[in-house]
């Protein structure tokens, strides 16, 4: 006697196809907010040991939680 199967599904299915199929808001921009803003209290290294990212990752969020505005006011005077 066989049993009857389940219709076969990939196995690896794209987390964000999931959480759209369940109508879930996706994290990712939550987490760059997240990171942007720890980024702007903590040093690059720090994030480092504590999340485990790359010196890299870390240095792209400072930059962006940087409070420097002389690249934005130079772009302002040459435009």
């Amino acid at each position: 006697m066989d049993l009857p199967r389940r219709a076969a599904r990939h196995p690896h299915r794209h987390p964000a196809h999931q959480l759209a199929r369940h109508r879930m808001p996706r994290a990712a921009p939550g987490r760059a907010t997240a990171l942007i803003n720890l980024a702007a209290q903590l040093p690059p290294p720090l994030l480092v040991d504590l999340l485990g990212i790359s010196i890299d990752t870390a240095n792209h969020y400072a930059r962006h939680a940087s409070t420097d505005w002389s690249t934005y006011l130079h772009a302002r005077t040459t435009t």
